[in-house]
């Protein structure tokens, strides 16, 4: 774990296995240009892969220390089975970078170009299957983008375009939400609408036990293990084993709105989270609005969710996130 979608030159990537699509383009030449002769003997030694198939060769002059060469196949109209090949290229090339003992692998959005294949649907497939392989498996996966054209969450795209457009038109804060001051200690005073008292034990409670403490508490009442909330948040293990022994540990934004994803929190107990970290939702951040629209919604595919905020030039969550 985790996964976060990029937009840059794969070939400059510090990973420890670079993925090939062994497909002609000028992606392809670029990483061959800049492995050096050395890939290009060692892939004849070792021949042509079928579609679908996966093989291994050194990174040479790549920042890699493995190339995974990988054959996606040609789009013919979706009836010749172009889905479950495309599938077994991530799964295959997936496996074989954890048995190298792997632990970061960088994909291109194999057959998207020169097979012909439709980008949204391209997209869809890499995303599931890199889905797939995540949920037992501790690795960072980058899936690097060259365009804007390949979105697997268009429609939700809209809806939030739409969410986002309405409430910017509102010049308020997150409707029945609180305005929070935080002091030195982290501890939050609401301002209450209706000027009533705020709820002193769960502020005191919140700010004893810190976001740390939060945390550890909600992952025991949602009944989950740790390895089960710290996957669903696409929060890396090392990372999360630092949140979890550091009382102290102040999170970003982003961090806290990962594991609201992950514990299904619905829209009080994930203000009731930020708070511990002394943080608040507004309508002045399109981060917050986004995150207001899936919260309330119901909605916790955190896969959909860090596609649509890196549609929008957004920090996603999780991955990536310090």
């Amino acid at each position: 774990m985790p996964f976060e979608i990029r937009r840059e030159d794969i070939t400059r990537m510090r990973v420890h296995a670079m993925v090939s699509a062994a497909s002609p383009g000028d992606a392809e030449e670029a990483l061959f240009r800049a492995a050096g002769p050395g890939l290009l003997r060692e892939c004849r030694l070792q021949g042509a892969c079928r579609v679908g198939e996966a093989k291994m060769t050194g990174g040479y002059g790549l920042p890699a220390r493995y190339v995974i060469h990988t054959a996606g196949p040609v789009w013919e109209g979706g009836m010749k089975g172009e889905d479950e090949k495309l599938r077994a290229c991530y799964l295959n090339a997936l496996h074989l970078a954890r048995d190298s003992e792997c632990e970061s692998i960088a994909f291109p959005l194999i057959s998207a170009d020169a097979c012909g294949y439709p980008g949204d649907r391209a997209m869809k497939v890499a995303v599931e299957a890199i889905r797939s392989f995540l949920l037992s498996t501790d690795m960072t996966v980058y899936l690097v983008l060259r365009g804007e054209d390949a979105c697997s969450v268009r429609e939700r795209l809209r809806e939030v375009e739409t969410y986002i457009a309405a409430s910017c038109a509102e010049d308020s804060f997150i409707s029945d939400s609180r305005i929070y001051v935080t002091e030195a200690v982290h501890l939050c005073m609401p301002i209450l609408p209706d000027g009533g008292e705020p709820d002193w034990e769960t502020l005191f409670r919140e700010r004893d036990e810190g976001f740390s403490g939060a945390l550890i508490r909600l992952i025991d009442e949602k009944g989950l293990t740790d390895p089960e909330c710290y996957r669903r948040a696409n929060i890396d293990r090392k990372l999360f084993s630092k949140i979890r022994s550091n009382p102290a540990y102040h999170p970003r934004k982003a961090i806290v709105y990962a594991f609201a994803v992950a514990l299904r929190l619905d829209l009080e107990e994930t203000e009731e989270l930020l708070r511990t970290a002394g943080l608040a939702m507004t309508r002045s951040d399109r981060m917050d609005i986004v995150m207001e629209y899936f919260i309330s919604n119901g909605l916790y595919d955190i896969y959909e969710i860090n596609e649509v905020l890196f549609r929008f030039d957004l920090s996603t969550l999780g991955s990536g996130v310090r």
